[in-house]
């Protein structure tokens, strides 16, 4: 009777795991200043997002780009390596610390990259090479750009999303903004997602 009375105790409120930090609680906080910032994003989202990551080797680093603050790409010197081997890498923009967006927007455009490093761990080398020349051939992307924006929405970083596109609208070349709103998910198609999904 007592070890039944000791197993339901265990089974109360208090040893239930907490929940998982949601979109907005893990990326509250001020908008992002240095690159020490992004390298705690980048670590905050691995960790809340995406626990199969755990153990690659992943580098933030910079990169120059008048139309895009941050891509998810791979060392290609590493590319015949196992996929979980190779070295990947999530490099920004350093001129979005001029005027940074939110923390929130900048956590939810990380959850975008890194589901394209997750995308990247799924392939062998050769379908990996074909990937790289298909994305890079100016056919169109935005159905997988799209999918990859619903990772983010489904694991709650709507709001952050939207405020990073906003961000992104008001930052980039005119000529870049009909571009970039065809092949990614708007605020307003954002808000669609969120209203037929909730």
């Amino acid at each position: 009777m007592l070890l039944l009375m000791l197993l339901a105790c265990g089974r109360g409120e208090d040893s239930a795991a907490p929940a998982p930090l949601t979109c907005t609680e893990r990326f509250s906080g001020s908008a992002p200043a240095t690159e020490a910032d992004i390298v705690a994003l980048v670590a905050s989202a691995r960790a809340g997002f995406f626990p199969t990551l755990g153990a690659l080797s992943l580098e933030v680093g910079t990169m120059e780009s008048a139309d895009s603050y941050f891509v998810a790409n791979l060392d290609l010197a590493t590319i015949s390596e196992a996929p979980l081997e190779r070295d990947y890498r999530v490099l920004y923009s350093p001129v979005l610390f001029a005027d940074p967006p939110d923390r929130m927007a900048v956590g939810a455009i990380l959850v975008h990259e890194l589901k394209h490093v997750l995308d990247y761990t799924a392939l062998e080398a050769d379908a990996l090479v074909e990937f790289g020349l298909w994305y890079a051939s100016g056919d169109d992307i935005s159905d997988y750009e799209k999918q990859t924006d619903e990772y983010a929405l489904e694991s709650g970083c709507a709001a952050g999303l939207s405020a990073y596109r906003e961000w992104v609208y008001a930052h980039i070349p005119e000529e870049d903004l009909q571009e970039k709103q065809e092949t990614y998910y708007t605020p307003a198609e954002i808000a669609a997602w969120v209203a037929e999904n909730e």
